[in-house]
């Protein structure tokens, strides 16, 4: 892919929250007073980070459970960058702390300590 393609679809990339939060201003032509009033109460929820799913009944459950955290998460990918570019979770095998080698401090030796190379001598 050339670098330009790349560069287009980097910069186009953070329109797609704008173009999420337009939809939503041209909401109320088209729903119901009652559910639009539910809308933006949900919308609201997100925006505090109330956690909470829902149930395939249609059911909202205010926890802390893995269900919420997950919702919360397909919410802030699917209208905002906020959630890539936030700090990455680590996976459980990364929590455990590595010992550094002995043996790197051997290999590469501190530059400080190395004289300075010769100059090149050029051939007769």
């Amino acid at each position: 892919m050339s670098r330009f393609v790349v560069l287009l679809l980097v910069l186009i990339l953070p329109l797609q929250a704008l173009s999420v939060g337009r939809r939503l201003t041209h909401a109320h032509d088209h729903l119901p007073e009652h559910l639009l009033e539910h809308l933006l109460e949900h919308l609201l929820e997100h925006a505090q980070h109330i956690p909470h799913h829902h149930e395939d009944d249609g059911a909202v459950h205010h926890d802390k459970g893995d269900e919420s955290i997950a919702h919360q998460f397909d919410f802030e990918y699917g209208t905002s960058l906020s959630a890539m570019l936030s700090a990455p979770i680590a996976p459980e095998a990364s929590r455990h702390s590595q010992i550094e080698p002995d043996f790197l401090t051997a290999v590469f030796p501190h530059p400080f300590f190395r004289p300075p190379h010769p100059p090149p001598r050029i051939a007769p």
